[in-house]
């Protein structure tokens, strides 16, 4: 006769299939709800309209080519154009850090920071018959003093002659002659940026030799 297999005992396994779901359930109610992370509130900048000064000489047209700042301080560069389109060179300082008047929108108190609100011009002084007409094309700051690029295009084939110019420790801003090779000749692409680091400047570009 074959012989019969025990049936196991279904109770208790069912039971504890059921304790085991149970406490499935409580685990996963015991889990905290997720917080939602707080959405930023957008940036709203004060941005307020501004006249620059126009700096010593006949009056004339104002041409902004270049912003930097450092030091406390921002600079602006460029050149005025006069009726006839002659250019001579122009850069303006702002105030070192202080308390800036709040504006009409605002009602909290005068903010303190760099102060781009308060302009005022510096007195160049140019060292080439080009110079005399550069425009300011690119600027850079370091330790709260700038040095800047400018070119005026002449000569037999017309072509930009670059000037270098850097601020003294009165304030005024020189140029600084180079040879006409060092930024043009038959290799020459075209003068770039400037900029200011704890090393001192370097200035960027392009060439036909590379």
């Amino acid at each position: 006769m074959p012989r019969r297999r025990p049936r196991r005992a279904a109770g208790p396994l069912r039971a504890l299939l059921g304790v085991l779901a149970g406490l499935a359930v409580l685990l996963a109610g015991c889990r905290s709800p997720e917080r939602a992370e707080p959405v930023p509130e957008p940036l709203r900048p004060d941005w307020r309209a501004l006249t620059l000064p126009m700096p010593p000489g006949a009056p004339g047209r104002l041409l902004l080519r270049d912003a930097a700042a450092c030091g406390g301080r921002w600079f602006v560069v460029g050149a005025v154009a006069d009726a006839a389109g002659v250019t001579r060179p122009a850069a303006w300082s702002s105030m070192a850090a202080t308390a800036l008047p709040a504006s009409p929108a605002s009602s909290g108190p005068p903010s303190l920071g760099v102060d781009a609100f308060a302009w005022s011009p510096l007195r160049l002084t140019p060292r080439s018959a080009y110079g005399a007409e550069n425009v300011l094309t690119a600027v850079g700051c370091r330790d709260g003093r700038l040095a800047a690029v400018g070119a005026k295009s002449g000569g037999v084939h017309g072509n930009p002659r670059i000037s270098t110019w850097r601020q003294l420790a009165d304030g005024s801003v020189v140029e600084a002659p180079a040879e006409f090779e060092v930024f043009g000749g038959p290799d020459a692409v075209n003068v770039g940026r400037i900029a200011g680091g704890p090393a001192g400047w370097v200035i960027a570009g392009n060439r036909g030799t590379g």
